[in-house]
Order: C-alpha cells, then sequence, then structure tokens
C-alpha cells in the first residue's frame, strides 16, 4: 500500500483526492462483519480452508472458532443454530460438491482452537469435533494460504491432514500431543487421596474430586497416580482426601509441550525424586495357548535392575500366575532409574509373544500384554479380558494324503503353521479312520488363545519333517479361519485348503514311471544315485534308487494324471551346490491313456522305453490273426505280474495265455479273423476283466465283454492316368477307384490306403 500510495502522490493533486477517496472506501468496508458470523481478518494472516468428512450421524455441520478477531467465510451457506448451546447461531460449512466435503475458510492472527458442531443433533450434548493444542500450533506455522482436512484415519478417528489422500499429516508423528503425567504424594491427608487437575473447563482427571491414587509399590507412605492428557497446556493440581473436605493449595504442572512429566510431593512440588526412589514396571501376561509354564526374557534394563528374567538367558525367568486372574501371570521389574527395556513372553517350546518394548514413563509403570508372535498386544490399561480372561479354543485338523502312510509316515509328517498365535511345527500324532471314505487320516490336536477365533491360519504340510522342507511339501500355502465353534474340526486333503465339512476323498489313478538304471562301479564306490523331477505333479524330492544287484540300479516314481512327460536328472551327488549328475536333464514321455511307464537307462545315454505301451489287442489283417494282451500295471509295479494266472475268453472258449519276460505282458495270438464281432475278457487270477484299453463293452452271453469289429473288403481297384504318355522329367497323375463286390453285406468305405508302384521307364534314342 506504501508504495502504491507513493507513486499516486507524484501525480497531481486531483489524483491525489481520489486516492484519499479510495482509502476511505477501503478502510469502511474492512468494518462490514463478513456474512455468516465472520469478524475483522487480519491482514497478514493466511486464509486456511478446513474440510471435514461430515460423520454420517451428523446433520447439519457447523464451526465455532474460538479466537474473537478470527475471520469466518462459508461462502454464503448461511447460519444454525446450536439448541444444546442455548440457541447460539454459528456459521454452517459450505458443501463442496467435487470432493463431497464440507468446508469453510478462517482467517486468525491468533489461533486458540475451533470445534466442528453438529447444529442438528437432538441428542443431549451437541456432537463435537474438537481441534486444539499441538494442531493449532502447526496451524499458527503457516505463512500462505493453505488447505487441510479433517478425515478419518485408518483407526476410525478424526485426524487433520495436509492432504484429501491423506499422505501427510498436520501434526508430525516426531511431534509429541500427549504427556504422560505421574504424581507422587507422599501423603497427609491420610490412605484416601486423589488428584483433580484442571485448566479452565479441562478437567483430564474427571470431575473434583478427581482421580483417585494408588499406594506406590516399595515406598510406603507414597501414593501414585498415572494419567494420558492433552499437552497443549499446563494445568493446575490439588490434591485432596478423595472428596472428604480437606485439600492443599494448587499447584502448577509444567506438562506444556512435554511427552512426559513425573512430580514428586512431598510437601513441596518436585521435579527431582528422591535418593532412595525406585522404579517399578509390572508386566501382567494372557497366556493363551502357552500352556502354564510361562518364561519372560529381557534385555535392556539398568544394571540395578532386579526381577525374573534379569541376566539370565533364553529363555529367561518362570513366572508366576497372578493369584486374581484366571490365565494371566506377572513379571516385575524394579530399578534405581527410569530405564526403559525389552522382553519376551515365552513358553520355551516354540511359542513366545513378539518383542515388547517398555517405556518406563512413571514410577509405577503396569502393562498388559496378549496374543503371541504376530499378534502381540500392548495394553497401558486393563482390558476387558483382564477381568474376564477368554478361554482357550481347541480345534482338531485332519491331513490325508493318497501318498502316505500313517503306519510307515507317523511322526514324520508335520503341519508348519503360522498367524493366530501359532508358529512352526507341529507333528501329527494320531489317526483318524473315516468309514465313509474308506481312508485314514493323520491327526492332531491344536490349543490356541481363544482370542484368536476369527483369525486366518497358515499352513502348510510336510511329509518328512526329519529332512526338513527337503523332504517334500504341499505345493502351496493353504489358509484357513478359526471358526470357534465348539468341537471345531477341518479337513485338509494335501493340494487344497482345509474346510470344515468331510470332503468326499476321490482317490487318485496311480500311475508310475519304473527306470532301471545301470551304472557300473557305484555299489563299489558307496555312491546311492538319486532321481529328481519336477513335472510329475508331485512335490518335486530326491528319491533314493533301490540297488537290483550287478550294477543296476531302479526305482519307482509316481506321477498324476495330468502328467504327460516326466522330465528328471540323476544326482550322484547332492550335497554340493551344484550336484553332481549323470549328464543333463532326461526326459520320458508318459501317454493320457497309460498307466505304467517302463524305461531303462545306462550312464552317460538317455532312457528308453523298455516294455511296449499297455494295449489290449492288435489285429493282423494281412495274417489273418490277432494278438491279445494283458497287463495288470499294479501286480507289474509290486513285481508279481509274472506269478499270475491270465487267460483270454474269445467268443466263450477260453485260451491260456504266456508271460512274457521281455515285454512284461501276457500274450495269446489267435489265428483266423470272421466278419462282424468278436467278443473277448480276460481271467486274471479267477476275476473275468474287460479290456481297459478299449471303450467298446457290451453284454455277451449274459456277461460283460469288449469287443471289436472286422470286415474284409472285395473290392475291384482300377487306375487311370492323366496323361498317357510322359517322360521321367514329367509329373502326372494317377486316379484309383475302389469298387467294393455287391456280394459284401456290410458296406464300407477305404479309410486310408497306400499304394507302392514301380514304374520303368525306357528312353529310347534313335540313331
Amino acid at each position: 500500500m506504501g508504495k502504491l500510495k507513493e507513486r499516486f502522490h507524484r501525480k497531481n493533486g486531483i489524483v491525489s483526492r481520489i486516492f484519499s477517496m479510495v482509502l476511505a472506501l477501503a478502510m469502511i468496508m474492512t468494518m462490514i462483519p463478513a456474512i455468516g458470523g465472520a469478524t475483522t481478518a487480519y491482514a497478514a494472516s493466511p486464509t486456511i480452508r478446513l474440510y471435514l468428512d461430515k460423520p454420517s450421524t451428523w446433520n447439519t455441520p457447523v464451526v465455532h472458532v474460538w479466537a474473537a478477531g478470527a475471520a469466518v467465510d462459508n461462502h454464503g451457506a448461511g447460519n444454525a443454530t446450536i439448541s444444546q448451546w442455548g440457541n447460539q447461531e454459528k456459521p454452517k460449512l459450505a458443501f463442496e460438491k467435487s470432493t463431497g466435503l464440507y468446508y469453510v475458510d478462517v482467517q486468525s492472527s491468533e489461533w486458540t482452537g475451533f470445534q466442528f458442531v453438529d447444529a442438528g443433533s437432538t441428542e443431549t450434548a451437541a456432537p463435537e469435533i474438537k481441534t486444539e493444542g499441538a494442531a493449532i500450533e502447526q496451524i499458527k506455522t503457516f505463512t500462505s494460504d493453505t488447505n487441510l482436512y479433517c478425515l478419518l484415519d485408518d483407526n476410525g478417528k478424526y485426524q487433520w491432514y495436509k492432504d484429501a489422500s491423506k499422505k501427510e499429516t498436520l501434526i508430525p508423528e516426531s511431534v509429541p500431543t500427549e504427556c504422560d503425567l505421574t504424581i507422587n504424594y507422599k501423603s497427609t491427608l491420610g490412605d484416601d487421596v486423589a488428584a483433580y487437575i484442571y485448566k479452565e473447563t479441562n478437567k483430564p482427571a474427571g470431575e473434583w474430586p478427581g482421580k483417585t491414587m494408588t499406594a506406590t509399590a516399595g515406598h510406603e507412605g507414597w501414593y501414585t497416580m498415572h494419567l494420558t492428557l492433552d499437552n497443549s497446556t499446563d494445568y493446575s493440581l490439588i490434591l485432596n482426601d478423595d472428596g472428604h473436605g480437606n485439600q492443599l493449595k494448587d499447584v502448577t504442572l509444567s506438562t506444556k509441550g512435554k511427552a512426559e512429566a513425573e512430580y514428586w510431593f512431598d510437601g513441596s512440588l518436585s521435579e527431582t525424586k528422591p535418593a532412595d526412589w525406585k522404579y517399578v514396571t509390572t508386566i501382567h501376561y494372557l497366556a493363551s495357548g502357552m500352556g502354564s509354564t510361562i518364561y519372560n526374557y529381557m534385555w535392556g534394563a539398568d544394571v540395578s535392575a532386579t526381577g525374573a528374567g534379569v541376566g539370565k538367558e533364553w529363555p529367561g525367568g518362570q513366572i508366576s500366575e497372578n493369584a486374581n486372574h484366571s490365565g494371566w501371570y506377572d513379571v516385575v521389574y524394579t530399578q534405581d532409574v527410569k530405564q526403559n527395556f525389552s522382553c519376551i513372553f515365552n513358553n520355551n517350546n516354540g511359542v513366545q509373544t513378539d518383542n515388547i518394548d517398555v517405556s518406563v514413563t512413571s514410577t509405577s509403570t503396569e502393562l498388559w500384554v496378549t496374543g503371541t508372535k504376530g499378534d502381540t498386544k500392548v495394553y497401558k490399561t486393563a482390558p476387558d479380558s483382564w477381568e474376564a480372561p477368554v478361554a482357550d479354543h481347541t480345534f482338531t485338523i485332519y491331513y490325508y494324503n493318497e501318498d502316505l502312510s500313517t503306519d510307515k509316515d507317523m511322526g514324520k509328517v508335520d503341519l508348519w503353521m503360522w498367524n493366530a498365535g501359532l508358529n512352526g511345527s507341529y507333528v501329527f500324532d494320531g489317526t483318524y479312520y473315516d468309514a465313509e471314505n474308506n481312508v485314514t487320516w493323520f491327526k492332531q490336536t491344536i490349543t490356541v488363545a481363544g482370542s484368536n477365533v476369527g483369525k486366518t491360519v497358515g499352513l502348510k504340510a510336510r511329509y518328512d519333517n526329519t529332512k526338513g522342507w527337503d523332504g517334500g511339501s504341499d505345493t502351496a500355502d493353504r489358509s484357513f479361519t478359526i471358526s470357534g465353534d465348539e468341537n471345531e474340526v477341518l479337513y485338509y486333503v494335501d493340494g487344497s485348503d482345509p474346510v470344515h465339512e468331510k470332503p468326499v476323498i476321490v482317490p487318485t489313478e496311480k500311475r508310475y514311471l519304473v527306470l532301471d538304471y545301470e551304472n557300473p562301479g557305484l555299489k563299489e564306490k558307496g555312491i546311492t544315485p538319486q532321481f529328481y523331477t519336477w513335472s510329475s505333479g508331485y512335490a518335486s524330492v530326491l528319491t533314493d534308487f533301490t540297488y537290483a544287484g550287478g550294477d543296476k540300479w531302479t526305482v519307482t516314481i509316481p506321477a498324476k494324471p495330468s502328467c504327460t512327460k516326466v522330465d528328471f536328472c540323476i544326482a550322484l551327488d547332492s550335497t554340493g551346490d551344484p550336484w553332481i549328475k549323470d549328464g543333463g536333464d532326461h526326459s520320458v514321455t508318459f501317454p493320457s491313456d497309460q498307466k505304467v511307464i517302463y524305461a531303462s537307462m545306462k550312464a552317460g545315454s538317455e532312457p528308453e522305453i523298455a516294455m511296449p505301451y499297455n494295449t489290449g489287442y492288435e489285429v493282423d489283417a494281412e495274417n489273418q490273426q490277432v494278438s491279445y494282451y494283458y497287463r495288470d500295471d499294479a501286480a507289474f509295479v509290486d513285481g508279481t505280474l509274472k506269478d499270475m494266472k491270465v487267460s483270454v475268453d474269445v467268443n466263450g472258449t477260453e485260451y491260456p495265455m504266456t508271460y512274457n519276460d521281455t515285454t512284461k505282458r501276457f500274450e495269446y495270438v489267435k489265428s483266423g479273423l470272421t466278419n462282424g464281432k468278436t467278443h473277448y475278457r480276460y481271467k486274471a487270477d479267477g476275476t473275468y476283466v474287460v479290456d481297459a484299453f478299449n471303450s467298446n463293452s457290451e453284454k455277451y452271453n449274459d456277461a460283460d465283454y469288449s469287443y471289436f469289429e472286422y470286415y474284409k473288403l472285395n473290392a475291384t481297384v482300377t487306375a487311370e492316368v492323366m496323361n498317357k504318355s510322359f517322360n521321367y522329367n514329367e509329373n502326372n497323375v494317377v486316379k484309383f477307384k475302389v469298387k467294393q463286390a455287391d456280394t459284401d453285406t456290410q458296406k464300407l468305405e477305404v479309410a486310408s490306403a497306400s499304394i507302392v508302384m514301380f514304374l520303368h521307364l525306357v528312353e529310347v534314342v534313335r540313331c
């Protein structure tokens, strides 16, 4: 304004008079109150736009700014009456459609505090959101126009942010907004004493006579009160006999800006502790799911510290159950100085809490701890479970894996579990026979803290815990939610998440790769080769070969129905990195219709198929005969195939089949082919079965038979050549026609044919 006036004074007197009029008008305008209850603005004060995400239960949000000289601009939104405040009118907040938020602009050079109030509420006390203390101190630092946002944080509480996306809070995390206050009083008022704390209408210790003080542990005649309060101001303290008529003079507590403060009153108020003063920290732990033998391991305390875990290695010192609060265990540490420390509660059997950082804020610090690793919670005031602890919850989990035996693998199979108070290995120690599915499940009963009901548990079955994760495991992490139901039972089938309803077990079709391996000298060197595959559909594990005599070894590897190829390597030494292998990676094709593939492999070579694929019959039309084959895949894997007695029933006549050790199957060749259907079935160890590789079957002689059809084609074949003459340098087209004989009863078509032609071309040379 000064520079503007100076430029006008360089002009003539007329301009000077015009300027004086403008200046007078400007002064008059600043005296007019702003619409909506605004008062005089300070020219040097920035405009702070205050946004509010209106609580869903509010009707009409208004603002009450405490500073008398503040200017409020609500952009013409008008006023509303707060009936609970004697029908006071306050400026309503304007609504911004683009953000869905309510807002108001405020200017003030004397920020002291403000509050949003629901003017439309019918409650006894009008709902409000009050802003004071540390937030106001931050607002005072702004020198330019700024937008601030009052929004719900992740804990459901309103907090001020510098942006609508809640990336930055108004009050930095490093700025304390509360003070942990401790008052220690050597009583001259008897055993019943209280502390009344106030600042104008703010009474953080409650209405008169205030908060009752308790006897200080280890200090006879002293009484202590601990309180957390807003640190935006200092407070006054009146010590009294708990409202019975006697009190001391009020004294000032210097709490403004402090994160913690401790006072001693022994005739006068002092921030210096007596020479013999001790700091006592009591921690109560709800040991749900840990059993009854509880330890506390601690570190970081002052050298003067005494208590259960002081100076002890893991698991620390054993602690006792609280006599008046079932399920809670107590540990008490005493120090000469106010020194923070850390501790862990555990049962020395795999279950423990997270690291607990203990802040010794007063003479008598008392904390309550619940949960285990991953969900440990620390309370400064007693939680509900202190008076009524939540009972432990027990559930049973059954596990089924068709490739594991409850007889042979018991003690090896375990669950690796995490979350909801569970952490580590839980070995199956029982069984459950399921008559409906005709299977036996592994069984484990697990107990967790009742507070973990409703939480999600992560788990994964391991097949041989003696080898750790190298012993094989489920193909993925699994999970379930603890329901809390009485007699809760879960069913975990390998390859899927546990469920609360018993599933129907559908046996997986058994398929195997049997590999014979020949490598001279391994036995003499004490080397047992190992088979490793990553494409069988099962977990990738090392499997030892079985010695078969001489230079030969054998291994049988399961494969899932989805497997079409077994990729593998043979490890001669898997202890190092990388492994010592026989060659590189190898592969064996596994057709989908085959249950067993038998292959052989020599050192330094690739695997070869050692027996024909399993099939039921082959028709040899040229030689007018049918070859019948039978191989029981399960008996082959068990090594009992050659001992079976097998015959083939062809059209009601049985013919004995002979075992062929080269092809690993029973065989019978029947001469003669007749037109029409041929019905056949096999008799294996007295039991009739149809051909598993032939989808054609029907009733024949009142029994189940497989069948195939054969028809002889009688036909005349003629040929025509497109170009009747050509030489050896030219192409030509030959067209063949097949005409079936009229005497054939079954009309047939040629599905495929191959014709071999020999043409003898003679080149004639004229002389």
